[in-house]
């Protein structure tokens, strides 16, 4: 007879306080940026940020295991949010207009983003220039780089990749934000219908994504 034994793990929150703060290292980056690593802290919330009194133009909380991109403080100078390999779904798009003026760059590869509609609230932050979705659900959808394009007019590059004058007017001619979302409820609703019989979709990020 086979006896298996399992053994769980409990994974140890860390808390983001203002020890853990002034612990991270904080450091110039090759662009010559303020760089503030909070990388692998087995965080799942974001607080706290304003103890940093905006020394950052680059927060880094990727590998982490955060499910939402949300509670960031007012952070004047901050211009880019790199949080690759967590678990994030939903984004809480009022906070990039309110709080994070000056964002110019968004990495969220390898997150758990299915919705299209958490990409449409983006267009709020009209700072926005560069977004990397790689490694998300929400890529698997048909044309999807033409729905981010016309819901994000501004952005320059998405994915790594630069967003050119063609994908803008077919973006402009033939997708708007009705048809996104129109297209998104009913994905989700082939979704459910399929459940059984659905193939997941595997997405490698570039090497760009590495840190």
């Amino acid at each position: 007879m086979l006896i298996y034994i399992y053994t769980y793990h409990s994974i140890n929150m860390v808390y983001l306080t203002i020890e853990t703060l002034k612990n991270a290292r904080g450091f110039v980056n090759p662009c010559k940026k303020r760089e503030l690593d909070l990388r692998d802290l087995s965080l799942d919330t974001i607080e706290n940020l304003g103890l940093t009194l905006d020394q950052y133009d680059v927060i880094d909380v990727s590998g982490n295991y955060l499910k939402r991109l949300e509670n960031f403080a007012t952070l004047q100078r901050l211009e880019c949010i790199t949080a690759h390999n967590n678990s994030i779904a939903t984004i809480d798009s009022d906070m990039f207009s309110r709080c994070l003026p000056s964002l110019r760059t968004l990495l969220l590869t390898n997150n758990n983003i299915s919705d299209i509609n958490e990409v449409k609230g983006l267009n709020k932050c009209e700072t926005l220039q560069h977004l990397s979705l790689l490694g998300n659900p929400v890529t698997g959808i048909s044309n999807y780089r033409l729905f981010v394009i016309a819901a994000l007019p501004f952005l320059l590059t998405l994915d790594f990749k630069k967003v050119t004058q063609t994908e803008k007017e077919a973006a402009a001619n033939g997708f708007d934000s009705t048809v996104a979302t129109n297209y998104n409820n009913n994905n989700n609703n082939n979704n459910i219908n399929s459940n059984n019989n659905s193939s997941s979709h595997n997405c490698n990020s570039s090497n760009n994504s590495n840190r």
